[in-house]
């Protein structure tokens, strides 16, 4: 209707209005945009994106954007060059390994966390965190040793992003609603912030993620889930009324 209207043609100006900042200011000085997670953007800050990039080819700028490779196919962005970023070889991963337990482990976890990781450190990391939670990896002289059959014996549900997903089970309903406020603010949010969108005591629930190895406290104020797949399994509890809703509340509140 006309309320819808007008609500556009304030987001085209204040879209409009962004576009010419950055593209003035890369007329007077090098300029460097730096944007995180590409593969969450919406419509309308990817046409303020498509309007940017094609602007600043002629000038001093870079516009560096990170993504799941997988995730941005669809959304027409030409690039001067792509960086993919490969899998850990074993050596890396053994690295990881002995940087993450701060000392030396038994060989039988390279191995098994290179053939169920494939390489992906997050997975690795993921992998690593599910076998001290259940037990599996305990420290032995210095060291660390596998017990009985090590990772085989992990029930992770699908892959080891499920097992990290998996530690929302225990939370309550209730204690799921305060981090989906958390998870439609973003990958790292403030707690004053959460606090706007929060019905009940939020403090104790981020104290109960925390433990669960679902977020991590970073300084002051601010907390970050450990990995957006967190996120997305917090927002497909969500209704399409209720998403909308908190959108609305979390953006009055930033």
């Amino acid at each position: 209707g006309e309320s819808d209207g007008f609500r556009e043609e304030i987001a085209s100006r204040h879209f409009l209005a962004l576009s010419e900042f950055l593209l003035r200011a890369a007329d007077s000085q090098a300029l460097l945009v730096l944007i995180d997670d590409l593969h969450w953007i919406d419509q309308s800050s990817l046409q303020v994106l498509r309007q940017v990039t094609q602007g600043l080819a002629q000038t001093r700028s870079l516009v560096l954007a990170t993504s799941r490779q997988q995730e941005i196919a669809g959304l027409a962005l030409s690039a001067e060059q792509n960086l993919s970023l490969e899998n850990f070889t074993q050596d890396e991963l053994q690295l990881l390994l002995e940087t993450s337990l701060e000392g030396p482990s038994d060989p039988r976890l390279l191995e098994q966390v290179h053939l169920a990781s494939n390489g992906n450190p997050f997975v690795a990391s993921a992998l690593l965190e599910a076998a001290l939670d259940e037990g599996q990896l305990v420290p032995h002289w210095g060291s660390w040793r596998l017990e009985g059959d090590g990772l085989a014996r992990l029930e992770l549900p699908g892959d080891a992003i499920g097992a990290v997903v998996a530690r929302l089970d225990p939370l309550e309903e209730s204690q799921r609603q305060v981090l989906r406020g958390a998870a439609v603010l973003g990958l790292s949010f403030l707690a004053s912030e959460l606090a706007q969108l929060s019905q009940i005591p939020f403090y104790p629930v981020l104290a109960e993620a925390r433990r669960l190895k679902l977020l991590e406290k970073l300084e002051g104020d601010h907390y970050r889930f450990l990995h957006d797949r967190i996120r997305e399994a917090l927002l497909q509890g969500l209704t399409p009324e209720e998403e909308r809703l908190l959108h609305r509340q979390a953006a009055s509140t930033v």
